[in-house]
């Protein structure tokens, strides 16, 4: 999640290129969520492939939806914050660019797990 070129976290990572000591502490401080953010998906991955081959996946379905939704809550506020910052700062227009593609991947994540 956190390591794909389609990542708030990559898009973040960006922002190293602008000449913000402010907005380069904050993206360090992203980078630390990205760590965690990564090590709680392999982890969840982990448990729902185990609980599928000791068919226990439908007792926790319910579960896992939840840290579907809560996690990707935590996701979007970077998304949130990032635009804050967009409208404070000149970002380049690379970097808003790959902002743009990921949008579109992500508000289709997103509409698809709703439905």
């Amino acid at each position: 999640m956190g390591d794909s070129s389609l990542s708030i976290f990559a898009i973040i990572e960006g922002l190293f290129k602008v000449d913000e000591p402010k907005l380069w502490e904050w993206a360090r401080a992203c980078d630390m969520s990205r760590r965690v953010i990564n090590t709680w998906c392999g982890s969840f991955v982990s448990r729902v492939e185990s609980d599928i081959r000791t068919r226990r996946f439908d007792i926790y379905l319910h579960t896992y939806l939840n840290e579907l939704w809560l996690v990707n809550s935590h996701y979007h506020e970077y998304i949130t914050q990032f635009c804050e910052i967009g409208e404070r700062v000149e970002i380049p227009r690379e970097i808003r660019d790959q902002y743009s593609r990921f949008v579109v991947e992500y508000n289709t994540f997103v509409q698809d797990f709703r439905d």
